[in-house]
């Protein structure tokens, strides 16, 4: 088992290597993708010119994101130069074969040597998480991230001491500094705790989780507060994503699969200029608070006037969270690819419900998978932020299988 500890990330490097390196750049142009998103490489470069989270050439400091993706990418900077993005391929190929690492002994953990095997296996050829670790975008990191507290709290839950909860918040804060997604897990796992029967030290693991997640994103949401004036901030794009999201499903028959028609939609509205406008009286770090706040207010007035529409963008979401890529094409992929796993470990779970006395830690990655999937759902939904839950995913399908079988043979 020790060698497959190390195999399986070793392939998991060569794939992304290689689809970074030879396919994309021949795929890339035909398919309409970027290798760039969101703006990282602009605050990555504003890390390394200005000491700061600022998107280049402004040098003023911003809360949109949290700092830990454009800091890699800064790394790659100072490495690479100009010509940094190669620098930056390879420390993504390194992130995904830690995935791998992480999700070989996820699997191990919950379905033995074979669940271990195969839950590695499928991620280190899974041709979704190899296109992403091709692009210098979040998703990459954020898979290591969400996979590596998912295990955390599995080893937890099957070893329960002090130690493990404060890992488990250590992980879960470490991910706070990469994104907001990993609020509903801070959420999450205490419940889980304090709700596990015949366990005495529940809540002071549950506050030792909790508190050491805190203590972790401390630094930065002091920092944001420095900047708003406000408690607490992580980033300051929840309105603005609602905005954005109330706009697909209201012009969802127009592009229904596809998004980027719909991101130019967006921007002929004027929004994204409205986000970006500067004045000279406030802190760039207090306009973006008071503007998401003003869009997060108009967001949510609509859904008490109108819940029947917060009711339509749920259920959409919940197709699109599973789908909705940049293209037509590439929406199929999406969908064939997520929708599989998503049925494959919909059985598992199920199964493993109605065999196994709740909570089952073969079923904590689905109840991650669940609370990251519903976070989403009534804010901003598209297939990419899925990519996320493959590994945790793919290891409740195979630990299911493999249980069931062990059962099967011992009866």
């Amino acid at each position: 088992m020790k060698k497959l500890f190390l195999i399986l990330p070793i392939v998991g490097l060569a794939a992304s290597l290689a689809i970074s390196f030879l396919i994309y750049p021949l795929i890339a142009e035909p398919l309409g993708s970027s290798p760039m998103s969101d703006r990282y490489d602009a605050l990555a470069e504003g890390l390394l010119r200005y000491g700061t989270l600022s998107y280049y050439p402004d040098s003023s400091p911003t809360v949109l994101r949290p700092p830990l993706h454009p800091l890699l990418l800064a790394l790659s900077m100072a490495i690479g130069g100009e010509n940094y993005q190669p620098v930056a391929l390879i420390v993504q190929a390194i992130i995904h074969a830690f995935t791998v690492l992480v999700a070989v002994r996820l699997g191990f953990r919950l379905g033995g040597k074979q669940a271990g095997v195969l839950t590695g296996l499928i991620c280190a050829i899974h041709p979704l998480l190899l296109w992403y670790s091709g692009r210098l975008i979040v998703e990459t990191l954020l898979t290591f991230l969400f996979s590596l507290t998912v295990f955390t709290f599995v080893r937890y839950w099957q070893s329960p001491s002090l130690k493990n909860a404060a890992l488990a918040g250590l992980v879960i804060g470490v991910g706070l500094w990469c994104k907001a997604v990993f609020i509903p897990l801070l959420i999450l796992f205490p419940i889980l705790i304090v709700t596990r029967r015949g366990f005495s030290s529940r809540w002071r693991h549950a506050a030792a989780l909790v508190s050491v997640a805190v203590v972790v994103i401390a630094p930065w949401i002091v920092r944001n507060y420095s900047l708003t004036g406000r408690w607490p901030v992580l980033q300051a794009l929840v309105g603005y994503n609602l905005t954005v999201s109330d706009y697909f499903v209201d012009h969802a028959p127009e592009s229904p699969l596809a998004y980027i028609p719909l991101i130019y939609g967006v921007n002929d509205t004027g929004l994204r200029q409205w986000i970006d406008a500067r004045d000279s009286t406030h802190t760039l770090g207090w306009l973006e608070t008071e503007r998401d706040a003003e869009l997060f207010r108009k967001s949510t007035d609509r859904y008490m006037r109108d819940p029947l529409f917060l009711m339509k963008k749920i259920s959409i979401n919940s197709v699109w969270i599973w789908s909705l890529a940049s293209t037509p094409g590439i929406t199929f992929v999406m969908a064939l690819a997520q929708g599989s796993l998503l049925v494959f470990s919909l059985v598992g779970a199920w199964r493993m419900f109605r065999a196994e006395r709740w909570p089952s830690d073969a079923l904590i990655p689905f109840y991650a998978a669940l609370a990251y999937v519903a976070a989403h759902l009534p804010v901003f939904a598209i297939a990419r932020f899925s990519i996320v839950l493959i590994p945790s995913l793919t290891a409740t399908a195979a630990a299911a299988y493999f249980r069931s079988r062990e059962k099967r043979a011992t009866f």
